[in-house]
């Protein structure tokens, strides 16, 4: 075994221990991000998932979802060791939570009389991928 092979090891151990992330759990966090169009205001996320892989990321405009559905939890988990994203994946997705979990919304607080039958109104101009 390589002294790089026995460096990923134990980062691979670190993570898993000091997060609380296996290659499911790793997953299962980037697919919630990539699900959630929260990502797509914030830099930190976006650079997240272009890090995994930048040609790819490219060649798929950018679509986290499409990206990761060529990743297996083993191999997103491996990229992560590799380039010690397990903090920032872990950052990214407590963040995501936070802003779910914030009260009062935006559109609770302002909704007024609409709030009890809610309208979504689309426009296929602003390109949404």
């Amino acid at each position: 075994m390589s002294q790089t092979d026995i460096a990923l090891n134990h980062l691979r151990k670190e993570a898993t221990t000091t997060l609380g992330l296996t290659a499911e759990n790793l997953y299962e966090k980037c697919m919630a991000l990539a699900r959630n169009l929260w990502w797509t205001w914030q830099p930190e996320v976006i650079n997240l998932f272009r890090d995994l892989d930048p040609i790819r990321w490219r060649q798929l405009d950018h679509n986290p979802i499409a990206l990761l559905s060529e990743f297996t939890p083993e191999r997103l988990e491996m990229r992560a060791s590799e380039l010690v994203l397990h903090s920032r994946i872990n950052h990214a997705f407590r963040r995501l939570k936070e802003y779910l979990s914030e009260t009062p919304l935006w559109g609770r607080t302002h909704s007024g009389v609409l709030g009890s039958k809610p309208v979504a109104y689309f426009s296929l101009e602003f390109g949404v991928h």
